[in-house]
């Protein structure tokens, strides 16, 4: 998979910098992925949700933070959407039109 917005990742690891190891190794297997469907996303990373329209959430440092992506299955490209602490993912979620700020 190609991974856009690296610069996001780089950003959010200098904000919280016990981030940077978890992020580089959902990187890695990001990049090292050829995911086709949700069911490939969850054998490689068990932790991550599917949330419908594309959009799929992984937990990253045992659930301490989360990034949303939209998955392009047929190009095999991920791009970052939102990237943020469990109380600013709860936070998006509160929100009425959540998916809609993220597509």
């Amino acid at each position: 998979m190609r991974l856009l917005s690296l610069s996001t990742l780089r950003e959010f690891w200098e904000r919280f910098p016990d981030a940077e190891r978890f992020l580089r190794e959902w990187r890695k297997v990001v990049e090292l992925s050829t995911w086709k469907t949700a069911h490939d996303i969850k054998a490689s990373l068990a932790s991550a949700d599917p949330l419908g329209d594309r959009l799929v959430c992984f937990d990253i440092n045992t659930n301490r933070y989360r990034i949303i992506a939209i998955v392009d299955y047929p190009h095999q490209m991920v791009l970052i959407r939102f990237i943020g602490t469990h109380a600013e993912y709860d936070d998006l979620m509160d929100q009425k039109h959540w998916r809609k700020k993220l597509l």
